[in-house]
């Protein structure tokens, strides 16, 4: 490190000045600070040499070194490429001047060789518009010729004056024939739109008429469903008087206990009989004025039911009078007695049941042919509406062949209610879809209930007989006034419930006698009527059960039958009814097209008179103009005339001849 150096005072011993001395202290400082800013800059070049020393001592600076090398070579290879790049460029640029100068030698060469061709052109083209302004000229002077010719003006005029009339005359026919096609077409078009008015008409009608038969399936449906869910009442009646029985069953007796377990019995059938005649008596009574269907085989079913009804009627009174019969009984001649009525109970019992599902069983058939006979009308119906479809269709023809011609001229209205017949018919699909969807869900429970209605006829063995009776009854005695169905099957299931109803009301009215003849019995003829009645009513509860489940069937399959057509037939109204929608806004489209071609016709009109009335003023316009030259040169002709004339008889001082006039009358274009 380098440090300043001190001078000696004996330098400024000779100053003897004061401003020397000022001077060289300024001197001396300036020195000092430039002495102190090269030490600063050495010692500031010292550092930064150590530094770059120390990173070029590092390990750190080869790889440096290497990247700055890569870097360095990437560059000259960019700068290579870039040269070579020009030279190529330049070569090609070289390329093509070269070849635009052959271009231009070769065309100056053809252009000098056909210079004579252009020479000989160039005399065509003079020779034809010599030509032409040779028969220009020829054209002038004929015309001139004839204007000063008066005769030749006479017969020019005289042939103008002949041809105008015919001319006025066949404009006046073109326009006639062209208003007699416009007046055909639009006959035409009003004929065509009252058809298809009329067809529309016819379509409505046809939709309203639909729509009543969608009201009477609907209230028929409803009926339906009135009456499965009347059928599934009796089923739960019957297992919860059943279960109550199982309950209320004491086991083994003692021979004081026959009269009251006879009693009990005795109610029990009682209860049986009630609800077979219930069911018989849906079946059996239907009323006639309101159902809709009516056939042999469902009459012969009400008939049937309604001959059980009554032998069931009779069977319950003799059940209350053998009731009755107990009370003067010994306790021994109920025992004996017991005996005997339990195997008349359970006969009886099994003869019911017996009839009651065939009853019931006849009436489910009835209905599933029904249903198939609803499906085949539904058939025909579909067909007779692919059937007016097709007419529809060719009648349409023609509105497709006037869509074909106006496609070019539709607008934003046209384009407006396109996408609004979109916007519905997209509406439609998602309602059928809907719909569908609805149908789907209804089927699966309609499926669920019958397998459900099924699983319980089969899980239940016994019945109580008054739910057996209201089950009969609720098939035989069926409303005439709400009945919207009525076949031969389903009339043949009604009197078999209303027979077995009957039967069973007989069979609870023994009932009922026989628990009354219990209280004059004694103990002992209790314990024996105990045990002979207990299997008269297994049996009779037997019979009665399988008449009760073939009823039940029976009328199960036709109420799903009757609700597969009604259902069926609702989604064909519902078709029809679109279709008939869809028809309408096409027709209401047409009759918009229809104005909107009117409004232009009647523009074209509009636009053709007021061309023809432009091109008539014209052609007033210019006969007046010459017109006006005629007579100015008439005029001239005349005075020239008149001054001869007045040259000649220049004696005569008093004349009044005038020249001869040949000028041409004014056409009054008015």
């Amino acid at each position: 490190m380098v440090l300043p150096t001190l001078h000696s005072h004996s330098e400024t011993k000779h100053l003897t000045i004061p401003q020397q001395i000022s001077h060289r202290g300024q001197d001396i400082k300036t020195e000092k600070n430039v002495e102190k800013s090269q030490t600063i800059n050495n010692i500031n070049a010292q550092t930064r040499y150590n530094s770059a020393h120390s990173k070029l001592a590092s390990p750190i600076s080869g790889t440096l070194s290497d990247d700055a090398l890569r870097i360095e070579q990437e560059k000259q290879e960019k700068l290579n490429r870039l040269q070579q790049r020009r030279t190529h460029l330049s070569a090609i640029l070289e390329a093509e001047k070269i070849k635009h100068q052959n271009e231009l030698t070769s065309i100056r060469q053809s252009s000098r060789e056909s210079m004579p061709y252009l020479k000989i052109g160039d005399d065509s083209l003079h020779s034809t518009r010599e030509t032409q302004r040779q028969e220009v000229t020829d054209e002038k002077m004929n015309k001139q010729s004839i204007v000063n010719n008066p005769n030749l003006y006479l017969i020019e005029q005289n042939k103008l004056e002949n041809s105008q009339p015919e001319y006025w005359s066949e404009q006046y026919n073109e326009r006639y024939l062209v208003q007699e096609e416009e007046e055909r077409g639009e006959n035409k078009r009003t004929n065509r739109i009252q058809q298809l008015k009329i067809i529309l008409q016819e379509k409505m009608d046809e939709l309203k008429q639909k729509e009543e038969e969608t009201e009477i399936l609907k209230q028929e449906e409803e009926h339906l469903f009135r009456e499965q869910s009347e059928l599934d009442q009796y089923e739960e009646e019957r297992k919860q008087m059943e279960k109550c029985h199982i309950q209320k069953d004491d086991g083994r007796l003692l021979i004081r206990q026959h009269k009251v377990k006879f009693h009990k019995r005795s109610k029990e059938i009682q209860e049986h009989l009630e609800l077979d005649m219930k069911i018989l008596a849906s079946i059996a009574h239907v009323d006639k004025e309101t159902c809709l269907e009516q056939s042999e085989q469902r009459e012969s079913l009400r008939r049937n039911a309604f001959k059980m009804l009554k032998q069931f009627q009779q069977q319950m009174k003799l059940e209350k009078d053998k009731e009755q019969e107990l009370d003067g009984m010994f306790p021994e001649e109920i025992t004996k007695q017991w005996f005997r009525r339990e195997q008349e109970w359970n006969h009886e019992k099994e003869l019911r049941e017996k009839l009651i599902h065939q009853i019931l069983d006849e009436r489910q058939k009835q209905i599933m042919d029904k249903l198939h006979t609803l499906k085949e009308q539904q058939q025909e119906i579909y067909e007779r509406r692919r059937a007016l479809i097709d007419d529809m269709q060719q009648a349409r023809k023609y509105d497709l062949i006037e869509k074909q011609k106006q496609a070019k001229e539709k607008n934003q209205d046209s384009s407006r209610q396109i996408s609004i017949i979109q916007q519905e018919r997209t509406q439609s699909r998602l309602e059928l879809e809907k719909q569908d969807a609805f149908e789907f869900e209804d089927k699966k429970a309609i499926h669920n209930l019958v397998e459900k209605s099924q699983s319980s006829i089969t899980s239940t063995n016994v019945e109580p007989k008054e739910l057996d009776m209201k089950i009969l009854a609720s098939i035989a005695h069926v409303d005439k006034e709400t009945c919207l169905e009525q076949s031969e099957q389903r009339e043949s299931l009604r009197r078999n419930a209303f027979k077995m109803l009957k039967q069973f009301q007989q069979q609870m009215k023994l009932e009922k006698d026989k628990e009354q003849e219990l209280d004059g019995m004694f103990p002992e003829e209790i314990t024996k009527q105990w045990f002979r009645r207990e299997q008269e009513w297994n049996r009779e509860k037997e019979l009665r059960e399988k008449l009760i489940h073939q009823i039940l069937d029976e009328r199960q399959k036709q109420i799903m039958d009757k609700l597969h057509t009604l259902k069926e037939q609702k989604q064909e109204i519902y078709e029809r009814r679109r279709a008939l929608i869809d028809d309408m806004q096409q027709a209401r489209k047409y009759d918009l097209i229809e104005k909107q071609k009117q409004a232009k016709e009647k523009e074209e009109k509009n636009q053709d008179s007021s061309r023809q009335i432009s091109i008539i003023q014209q052609e007033r316009t210019q006969s007046r103009l010459e017109l006006e030259k005629q007579d100015a040169l008439e005029f001239e002709n005349k005075k020239a005339i008149h001054n001869l004339v007045e040259k000649s008889q220049s004696s005569i001082t008093s004349t009044n001849v005038e020249p001869k006039f040949y000028g041409r009358r004014r056409i009054n274009w008015n």
